[in-house]
């Protein structure tokens, strides 16, 4: 099975589908059981394993850190730093003191990839990648990026000094999300930028109730979740990060990579899941409230 890269504008390649840890840690007891799941899954393929020091309060951080600390090398880590996290008096130094905690939990001395976990407190911007651009020059991560940001939130992270280097732009985008096809894959195609949809497919369990999806995964034997990762890694582009629950799920997933959707496949999704010709940008959405 060819398993699909994504090349960033870091000059770094990484695989297109990664594993989200987002319902790991939240109970020190499950810890050891959690270390093995997440093995398991790089037993089956996966290589990049995304964390957040808010995912059971940094709980998964420590989940993966005890899971890779022999095999560091063998895989590509990532966290988010929580603008919740960050000292609006002190927003460099509340940043590099969160890399450093993650650093702490997850057993290793850099991350692959460190990401503003959601675009809060905009005015705050050039700090958070100052801090950025400081920790990546000393080694403490390789790559930076951004999440939940939409066109206009990237449009105006995009004009501060040194953000040329945001290596991805993780958001929304799924059969049942597909407003961000009308302008931040776009945009993220003109800089070079991935898209990683963080679609948390379970969230859309009313999607895979369509006859279409669920004619399409019959025929061709699968599940109707295998179908819907299938048409986001079919984006030129576009990475997913899945946050599988079961050992089942882990495999589903990673073997979804092996099927190439067929053009009147493509279509009739299309018709069952359109695409809207215009969204509303969160920035609209605030203003109006």
């Amino acid at each position: 099975m060819k398993v699909k890269k994504l090349d960033l504008n870091a000059g770094w390649q990484m695989s297109a589908l990664g594993f989200c840890l987002w319902n790991i840690g939240e109970k020190a007891s499950q810890f050891p059981a959690q270390a093995d799941f997440l093995r398991y899954a790089f037993d089956a393929g996966f290589r990049i394993f995304d964390a957040a020091e808010s995912y059971g309060k940094g709980g998964a951080e420590e989940v993966a850190g005890e899971a890779f600390c022999q095999m560091r090398d063998e895989v590509k880590l990532g966290s988010k730093v929580s603008p919740v996290s960050i000292d609006a008096d002190n927003v460099y130094d509340s940043v590099v003191r969160a890399c450093e905690e993650s650093l702490r939990r997850l057993r290793t001395d850099y991350l692959d990839m460190y990401t503003l976990h959601s675009p809060e407190n905009d005015e705050d911007w050039q700090e958070v990648l100052d801090a950025f651009l400081d920790l990546k020059a000393a080694g403490k991560i390789k790559n930076f990026g951004v999440s939940y940001f939409d066109a206009e939130d990237l449009t105006e992270w995009l004009k501060l000094d040194g953000a040329e280097q945001t290596a991805v732009c993780e958001s929304y985008l799924s059969l049942a999300n597909r407003a961000y096809e009308c302008d931040l894959l776009p945009l993220c195609r003109q800089k070079g930028i991935p898209l990683i949809s963080y679609p948390r497919l379970a969230m859309y369990r009313n999607a895979f109730q369509s006859p279409v999806l669920k004619r399409i995964a019959a025929d061709r034997g699968v599940t109707p979740a295998q179908i819907a990762l299938a048409w986001q890694l079919s984006f030129a582009g576009v990475g997913a990060f899945v946050v599988p629950t079961s050992l089942a799920e882990i495999r589903a997933f990673w073997d979804s990579q092996g099927i190439t959707l067929k053009q009147d496949e493509l279509q009739a999704l299309d018709a069952q899941f359109p695409r809207p010709c215009k969204r509303i940008s969160r920035r609209e959405q605030r203003a109006s409230v």
